[in-house]
């Protein structure tokens, strides 16, 4: 397949961050192969003439599948949130609710101009075969607990093991198996060095919650006279290939031992200030060590929506209020977490309009009321943009969705089993 969009304004997130006026853009099969004024021939051609073109969002942490659970237990306490509410539902899904969940998720993301996304949760052989279906980068990983049970310790690396080979005979270079161990208060150490001896077996990443709360640091220095991060560095679990979601409460002696293994950092700031973490991401620091800081939405039972514009803003807004310093995370620092960050945690040819890169874009309708006047359009995109400005999505060098209309699956019919499946599971 090939795609040309003619004479439109360009994001790059290059090097140098240049934006492009009236410029044409040629994708040959799934990668960026001309820029510029072009004459050439497209088996599909897009006008990009009051479009916004920029690199399609990476949404680094997120549980597709909770989906249904969407404003099911609001304004509670977390445990009690967990324990009457999410736990319950989560014993009652199934292989086929978990993929329509998962599906209503994902045309939510591409319609808010999410290309990739990095998930951890249960059934992901469902999981895997949404996102094949409706054509979405992912990076997708069982998400294992075993609660410090020897015998369900063993099941939960057999089913790792499992999902991974499912990924590699589905043969989609779109979708790579991750290993996901939880959290440590959930995984024993047994477990957790298991986990990243599979990781790194195979040549995949690792992706795990770490210092979502204060209360997982207390008990983690408690138990093992350590904080949570100095603790996986002493199993030897750290590397370029593990990726942490939160890590809202780390010092800054945690921040230079993940800068001294590469570790990658996935940012939930919605979630952190839904359920009252109290923590907020030490951004200044880890900027100052060069640690890679991504963004996430979490699922949609902690956020409520997977809108990473709304997140870009939500990032940005926590910082300068948390600081006290409107200077802190500017739109362009936060738009490169949203794009170059992803790209980078997940160890993607993309984030970045480029020849060579991968072809997973996103038009902007900049006559939306958002975006005008243009004043400082990356200002505009952080600031004021929301998922409802997106037009159309290149996901590989597919159009998946082209005048806020989704090409590969039938959303009001997914719509219609969503709302069935939680009206059957979501009962108070």
């Amino acid at each position: 397949m090939s795609i040309l969009i003619k004479n439109t304004t360009i994001i790059t997130q290059n090097k140098k961050r240049k934006i492009l006026k009236n410029t044409d853009v040629f994708i040959e099969k799934n990668v960026i192969s001309k820029i510029g004024r072009l004459d050439v021939k497209a088996e599909f051609e897009i006008d990009g003439s009051n479009k916004i073109l920029m690199p399609g969002l990476i949404n680094t942490h997120t549980h597709s599948a909770t989906s249904i659970l969407k404003g099911y237990g609001d304004d509670m306490r977390l445990s009690a949130w967990l324990e009457k509410r999410i736990w319950p539902v989560e014993a009652k899904l199934t292989p086929e609710y978990t993929k329509n969940a998962a599906l209503l998720s994902m045309i939510e993301m591409i319609k808010s101009g999410t290309t990739t996304f990095n998930d951890m949760y249960f059934f992901m052989e469902s999981v895997c075969d949404a996102a094949q279906l409706i054509g979405m980068r992912a990076n997708l990983s069982y998400g294992v607990i075993d609660l410090f049970d020897s015998v369900k310790a063993k099941k939960e690396i057999i089913a790792t093991e499992k999902f991974i080979d499912y990924v590699a005979k589905v043969n989609d270079s779109k979708i790579r198996a991750t290993v996901g161990p939880h959290a440590i208060y959930t995984c024993s150490k047994k477990t957790l060095i298991a986990a990243k001896k599979i990781a790194d077996k195979n040549k995949i990443m690792m992706h795990l919650h770490i210092s979502e709360t204060k209360k997982e640091v207390d008990e983690c220095i408690s138990q093992h006279k350590m904080r949570p991060v100095e603790y996986l560095e002493k199993m030897g679990v750290l590397g370029k290939n593990v990726i942490f979601a939160h890590a809202c409460h780390l010092t800054k002696k945690e921040i230079e031992i993940l800068k001294k293994y590469n570790v990658k950092i996935a940012h939930c700031p919605t979630s952190n200030m839904k359920l009252a973490t109290g923590g907020v991401i030490d951004w200044p620091n880890m900027q100052k060590y060069g640690v890679c800081v991504s963004l996430g939405t979490d699922g949609s039972a902690s956020n409520n929506n997977l809108d990473m514009f709304e997140e870009m803003k939500m990032a940005t807004l926590l910082q300068k209020h948390a600081r006290e310093d409107t200077t802190v995370m500017t739109a362009s620092e936060t738009l490169d977490m949203a794009t170059l960050g992803g790209a980078n945690a997940l160890g993607l040819n993309a984030g970045r309009i480029e020849i060579g890169a991968l072809g997973d874009l996103i038009l902007l309708d900049a006559n939306d009321i958002a975006l005008i006047p243009t004043n400082d359009i990356v200002s505009n995109i952080v600031y004021s943009a929301n998922g409802s400005c997106v037009d159309t999505v290149i996901i590989d060098g597919k159009i998946v969705m082209r005048d806020g209309v989704i090409l590969t699956v039938d959303e009001d019919a997914i719509k219609k089993k969503c709302k069935k499946i939680a009206k059957k599971l979501c009962v108070k």
